[in-house]
């Protein structure tokens, strides 16, 4: 019998834990003899649903995960739809399935997609114990060296991969022409909204700059931006990476890079450039960043992309990524503080990033 995928905390009963352990062999061959729930919703996004499960065994000695976190589909319908839109359930399933070992990475029980409904679950290894950095606050350098490292381990495992399932992420504005011209029609409509919002996240010389920036993206300098994005080496990567999806484990052993939803296929750079500048350090620790990311890759992988390469490729993606910043800045809640001072903070530090390359491409 094929084990169902729940739509309500409830249908996480003991004896559905017990299968969902049991798949795949991953899970202990004890038995689940009682469950209590804790409801996550709000700590999981706005796309799921989760539930942080306590787990009692027979025999009690049994050598299983005593918490797991459940992650399932939202029941928020406008959320879903967008969710099938861009494929954000069946993209983490897929990449859970991949059955990675990376200590980066939390362990997967179980991750199941129901391409017909898109209905999905994904049973992890809970890291409740471990910390978050302050996204307003930004990376010290030693954490965001630690992050990129543990990045690059991803993205040198399915590096030159032209037959990942998935398209390109949407920081990318797309691999087809097609797909690029309907991304630069989508900025048009953006900046509209977006140019009498600028103020309320910048000020001064910075705020100016910002608006003159977006105001030379003519529809040919985008073109030329996003074709550049598209000659650059492919992997998979995370695509939304800042600080709320990254934890850091109370026993010293590093992070885990959670919420794989938004993965796809492009430009390891991306990652790099949205991270380091829009959410990891002062753009003068960049460089060093950087070459920590490149010396974590495995040798084969640097040979075939030299750091001269990987320099010249984060020039061309913060300006890539600022505009996509700016995309998303049209959607922005301003009536959620939170999120205010997160976008806000990232769009700080981005146009500062940007401000400082030798020439804006």
């Amino acid at each position: 019998m094929t084990l169902p995928i729940p739509s309500r905390p409830d249908a996480i009963t003991p004896q559905w834990m017990t299968e969902a352990l049991h798949v795949h062999h991953q899970g202990p061959e004890a038995r689940v003899r009682a469950l209590h729930r804790d409801v996550l919703t709000e700590d999981a996004g706005a796309m799921c649903e989760a539930v942080r499960c306590h787990l009692e065994y027979d025999p009690p000695t049994a050598d299983g995960p005593r918490t797991v976190f459940v992650k399932y589909t939202g029941q928020h319908e406008a959320n879903r739809a967008v969710a099938r839109a861009l494929q954000l359930y069946r993209r983490e399933v897929w990449f859970y399935q991949q059955q990675w070992t990376s200590p980066a990475l939390a362990h997967c029980y179980l991750a199941r997609h129901d391409p017909d409904t898109d209905a999905v679950v994904v049973v992890l290894e809970d890291v409740a114990g471990a910390a978050r950095t302050d996204s307003v606050r930004g990376f010290p350098t030693a954490e965001a060296t630690a992050a990129v490292r543990a990045l690059a381990a991803v993205h040198t495992g399915m590096w030159g991969r032209n037959d990942l399932p998935f398209p390109a992420v949407c920081a990318q504005g797309g691999v087809s022409i097609e797909a690029s011209e309907a991304s630069i029609e989508r900025f048009g409509q953006a900046w509209s909204v977006m140019r009498e919002r600028v103020g309320k996240f910048l000020a001064g010389a910075d705020a100016d700059w910002l608006v003159q920036f977006a105001e030379r993206l003519t529809p040919d300098r985008q073109r030329t931006l996003l074709a550049s994005m598209n000659a650059m080496p492919r992997t998979l990567i995370h695509g939304d990476l800042h600080a709320d999806n990254i934890l850091w484990r109370s026993d010293g052993a590093g992070c885990v890079l959670v919420d794989w939803q938004t993965c796809g296929a492009g430009p390891a750079v991306l990652d790099l450039a949205y991270f380091v500048s829009g959410h990891g350090a002062e753009p003068r620790h960049a460089p060093a960043i950087l070459r920590a990311y490149h010396a974590a890759l495995d040798p084969e992988v640097q040979a075939a992309y030299p750091w001269e390469q990987l320099v010249a490729d984060y020039a061309w993606a913060l300006p890539c990524i600022l505009r996509y910043a700016l995309l998303l800045g049209a959607a922005v809640d301003l009536r959620n503080q939170g999120l205010r001072m997160l976008y806000g903070s990232a769009l700080a530090r981005l146009t500062a990033a940007v401000q400082v390359l030798p020439a804006v491409p």
